[in-house]
């Protein structure tokens, strides 16, 4: 795992000590190995970090070029299916010169163009220059794994792996994007393709774009989504064995690599089965979780019963009290306000594996593929609220496929967002603020990816993998390892996988009222009854005892956020939600940092 930036201009040459300074930005996403490259005067130049994990030599080294240096590349990621796309080119006549997967994206692209993407499995984010037809070629993984942001103004580009890379050069504005605001304070995060700064975008997920440099003309172009679903009814047997099999075949593709890879286990499903699979492989685990003394929801006690189980060699940190000024730190490595408190968990923990590992697999994705959400469960109850039993079909009809707001309205019951009585726009934002807001729906990101012609679970599961899971789920997987340059892969969200298990109807998701029962069956022939029981509780901690929102209401009037007009001064905090004081403390820390 990597930390890449780019520069692009066809006037503006860079300077190399600020170019260089700006990739060393993030260094904690490559501590082991730094390149750059300049071309055309200083007016192109590639940059990376390296975090080495696949080829460990020289040979490894980016940025990384063909053999007559006609393409150049700088990326971030892994490519699980790098042997055999290798092989493939390697019929076709391609020479290699490393054992690196980051150089079957070069002559792949030879070879393919953009359509080098479909073939490829993994995650990544990458920027390929090529010299001959003078166009830039940058894209990002299908799900949104590994994060990639575009700066664009009237001379140049510049892509980074994150805003910091980007934020660091001398001309960079930091004009505050209106929208991004309301929007945090919606979501509790930045929906892409927006970033806080009105100038920087984020390239979405299974996102490409094609630059000329000649007139810095982009073309932005999806290669892949969520297909349309088959809604097939299959037996459940012969779901479980397929769910097996690929679920085999991922974990064992996710396992690639020239150092050891260890596990996050947390109590429940998701990491439970890796850990399995892992161990059925016979891997030597190296599992990892934290726990909260006194906490009854922590779950350290079920995940040493799993790593007990499948013999792995168990570290567990149980923690007494966090220190408030994690949110000090975190700030610097999330770039942009984020106001989920379980990204200091996921920090912890990853601190933990940094220790013994630089490669942890992760459950992340699990819930989505295999519908285990519990908006997902508590639907027909919800609908039964609504009306009486005899009338839930056309209920359920009625609101999924007519009224998208009351859908909207249900699922953010679940969200740590914005979406209460409480939340007003004028109570919050600075006169200033709210005149250089647009007029846009505060929901449009639900909205854009909320179907009207799918069943109840498919319409929330279709969301889910376009807003829940590429924005704060694996934002948080990405930022919180990386600030502890440990890389986390994540097997689930194989698009093999996850395009199998999305074609299957709903009711394999909720096979005789057990949730995700394709894992819940199989791991239950391993695993004590207590783990496997055991009610989901997610990845969170007991966070309303870590800020002391009393002392902060008392010193708003003179916060950073106030006084640098984004939030109106005469704000009161008091009855607010825990989660809105939450996004002002975040937003706050945010502001210090980076205004």
């Amino acid at each position: 795992m990597c930390g890449i930036v780019a520069y692009i201009s066809n006037k503006e040459s860079v300077s190399i000590d600020e170019f260089n300074n700006a990739r060393d930005t993030l260094s904690h996403r490559g501590p082991d190995g730094v390149g750059s490259d300049f071309f055309e005067y200083n007016k192109i130049a590639l940059g990376h970090r390296r975090l080495s994990i696949i080829d460990l030599s020289e040979t490894g080294r980016q940025p990384m070029t063909n053999e007559d240096g006609s393409i150049w590349i700088t990326f971030n990621g892994e490519i699980y299916n790098y042997q055999s796309i290798k092989q493939s080119l390697q019929k076709l006549g391609h020479s290699f010169k490393s054992n690196s997967d980051t150089e079957i994206l070069i002559h792949g692209y030879e070879e393919y163009g953009p359509k080098i993407l479909d073939r490829l499995k993994g995650m990544f984010a990458f920027v390929l220059y090529d010299k001959q037809k003078n166009k830039i070629f940058a894209a990002r993984d299908r799900f949104g794994i590994k994060p990639l942001y575009m700066h664009q103004d009237e001379t140049r580009i510049v892509f980074g792996s994150e805003l910091k890379a980007i934020v660091n050069f001398s001309w960079f504005k930091k004009d505050v994007n209106p929208s991004a605001l309301r929007d945090f304070f919606t979501y509790a995060y930045i929906p892409n393709p927006k970033s806080i700064w009105k100038s920087v975008r984020k390239i979405r997920p299974a996102e490409y774009v094609i630059i000329d440099i000649n007139n810095l003309n982009c073309s932005f172009n999806t290669y892949w989504s969520l297909p349309e679903s088959k809604n097939l009814k299959i037996d459940f047997n012969s779901a479980l064995e397929e769910s097996n099999r690929l679920l085999n075949t991922a974990v064992s593709e996710h396992l690639v690599s020239d150092v050891s890879v260890g596990l996050f286990l947390s109590g429940g499903l998701d990491s439970g089965t890796i850990c399995k699979e892992m161990a059925l492989q016979k891997y030597l685990i190296n599992s990892f979780s934290i726990g909260f003394k006194d906490w009854e929801k922590s779950e350290h006690a079920q995940a040493q019963s799993i790593a007990t189980t499948f013999g792995a060699n168990h570290t567990t940190n149980l923690i007494e009290s966090i220190d408030g000024e994690v949110f000090d730190v975190l700030s610097f490595y999330y770039d942009e306000p984020f106001a989920y408190t379980s990204m200091i968990p996921y920090y912890e923990v990853s601190k933990l594996a940094a220790k013994q590992n630089k490669v942890a697999m992760v459950g992340d994705g699990g819930d989505e593929v295999y519908g285990g959400y519990r908006w997902y469960y508590n639907l027909e109850n919800h609908f039964k609220e609504v009306k009486s039993r005899k009338n839930l079909t056309s209920i359920k009809k009625r609101i999924l496929g007519f009224n998208k707001r009351d859908v909207i309205n249900y699922y953010g019951n679940f969200m740590p967002d914005g979406i209460r009585s409480n939340f007003s726009l004028d109570k919050i934002f600075s006169h200033d603020i709210l005149k250089g807001m647009d007029d846009e729906d505060i929901f449009w990101f639900y909205e854009k990816y909320l179907p009207n012609d799918k069943p109840s679970v498919k319409s929330l599961q279709y969301m889910d993998f376009n807003t829940f899971l590429p924005e704060p789920a694996l934002t948080r997987a990405d930022r919180s390892s990386m600030a502890c340059s440990l890389e986390v892969r994540v097997p689930f969200l194989d698009h093999e996988l996850v395009e199998w298990a999305w074609n299957l109807n709903e009711s394999v998701y909720m096979h005789k009222g057990v949730k995700k029962p394709l894992l819940y069956y199989e791991l239950k022939k391993y695993v004590d009854s207590n783990v496997y029981d055991m009610p989901k509780r997610g990845f969170s901690m007991p966070f309303t005892h870590i800020i002391d929102f009393h002392r902060f209401s008392r010193e708003i009037a003179n916060s950073k956020i106030v006084t640098s007009g984004i939030i109106n001064k005469e704000i009161e905090i008091n009855g607010m939600s825990d989660q809105m004081k939450l996004s002002l403390y975040v937003l706050e820390k945010w502001a210090i940092k980076w205004l």
